[in-house]
């Protein structure tokens, strides 16, 4: 959703997405993917890991 929506309906973002990264390994280590990611997302986004405050990594649909 657009910022000017946000405001237009009255709501208050809670969090702002800066980047996201993408790895891929074999099947049996999908587990581990996000390690390989999470790099690439905070270099994609222009960011340090000690830039972040809350984390949260889903690789449900990481072998889909």
């Amino acid at each position: 959703m657009s910022e000017e929506k946000a405001k237009d309906m009255g709501l208050k973002p809670l969090a702002r997405i800066l980047g996201y990264g993408d790895a891929e390994q074999d099947p049996v280590d999908f587990t581990t993917a996000p390690s390989l990611a999470v790099p690439v997302a905070l270099k994609n986004a222009g960011v340090d890991m000690s830039d972040i405050e809350y984390h949260e990594i889903n690789e449900a649909f990481s072998v889909v």
